[in-house]
Parts: structure tokens; sequence; C-alpha cells
């Protein structure tokens, strides 16, 4: 009877330890998983960063691209301006050239 009772016993003491495991197991696999959504988040938040300074980069990249064809533009601009105001001057100085040769005729 007496050893009955203490297989009983070891019996009920076993499951509770197995349940005791089984609670345990649960909680870290709770504590693991919560970890790696952390470790996830964190991931995303560096590629987001990461992301984000690649798009700065991109932004100060085309910037500099617009700027330095832009400066392109006005150097081409600056060179047609002088060359017009050369061909004026040319033109000033052939309708002077005329007028005298036309008062040269009416003499």
């Amino acid at each position: 009877e007496n050893k009955k009772l203490k297989e009983k016993v070891a019996g009920f003491e076993q499951a509770l330890k197995v349940k005791e495991m089984k609670r345990v197991e649960d909680k870290n696999q709770e504590q693991n998983t919560k970890v790696e959504k952390l470790e996830v988040v964190a991931e995303n938040k560096k590629l987001k960063e990461k992301v984000a300074g690649f798009e700065q980069a991109l932004k100060v990249k085309e910037m500099k691209r617009v700027e330095d064809k832009n400066q392109e533009q006005n150097t081409k601009v600056e060179k047609l301006e002088s060359e017009l105001r050369n061909h004026q001057v040319e033109f000033q100085s052939l309708v002077e050239m005329v007028r005298n040769l036309s008062q040269l005729e009416k003499k």
C-alpha cells in the first residue's frame, strides 16, 4: 500500500516536473520569439537608415550632375553671347564701311 502510494506521488511529482519544464520551455520560446522580433526590427531600422543614406547620396549626386550641366550650359551661353557681340561689332563695321562707300559714291 505504501509502495503504491509512493509510486503515485512519484508519478504526480514527475508529471508536475514535466509540466513545469514544458512551461519553462514555452516561456523560453516566447522570450526567443520576442528577441527575434526585436532583432528583425533593429535590422529593419538599420536597413531603412541605409536606404535613406543611399537615397540622400543619390539626391546629392543628381544635384551635382544638374549643377555641372547648368555650369556647362552657362559656359555655352557665355561663349555664344561673346560670339554674338563679335558678330555685332563686325556687322557694325560693315554697316559703317557701306555708309562710307555710299558717301564716297555720292561725291
